[in-house]
């Protein structure tokens, strides 16, 4: 089973937070663990982050997809077009139309 890290953007990168702690633990329980830096991680683009997540760390039916921060609204949205084999949303971020965000 492949787990992929999502992480938020603003600047964050694969190494931030509780990622490789979260990490090390999943890999000594037998996880093929995958942390990249995403592109254009300072604004999520659908269009790029996306096709990203398929072609790069490979996200398929047989991958757990992790999301941080906005990495999870991410993940929400590579789920609508993709098959994967579960999720789980840390922090998801949040839309509020009123707040202008």
């Amino acid at each position: 089973m492949k787990i992929i890290f999502i992480h938020g953007n603003g600047g964050c990168i694969a190494d931030m937070n509780w990622y490789a702690s979260a990490d090390q633990r999943l890999r000594e329980n037998g996880f093929n663990m995958i942390r990249e830096i995403l592109p254009d991680n300072d604004i999520v683009h659908e269009n790029i982050l996306i096709p990203f997540i398929r072609d790069t760390p490979g996200a398929d039916q047989n991958s757990i997809l992790i999301g941080h921060s906005s990495g999870a609204i991410a993940t929400l949205r590579y789920a609508e077009q993709y098959s994967i084999a579960g999720s789980a949303l840390v922090t998801p971020l949040s839309y509020s139309p009123e707040h202008g965000r």
